[in-house]
């Protein structure tokens, strides 16, 4: 299951270390994902056309596709 826009995960982390344990490879973790920067649009673009919401893997779990699309959408509103 795609999560919440990985660009928002990453900009939390960076704004709020404090929140999150401090180990070595936190920096070095968060550079890697920098990479997947764009791969929550594709994931939206597909979740966007009607013809994959009526798939048996979304209607089959409808709720939570359906908040994991929100809350990628407007991530802000999420995380805040």
């Amino acid at each position: 299951m795609a999560s919440i826009s990985l660009p928002h995960q990453v900009d939390a982390v960076r704004k709020r270390p404090e929140s999150f344990k401090e180990t070595k490879s936190r920096g070095n973790a968060l550079d890697s994902l920098s990479a997947y920067q764009d791969f929550d649009k594709k994931i939206n673009e597909f979740r966007l056309v009607s013809h994959n919401r009526q798939a048996a893997s979304w209607t089959s779990y409808t709720d939570i596709n359906t908040v994991m699309l929100a809350t990628s959408l407007a991530p802000n509103g999420f995380f805040g």
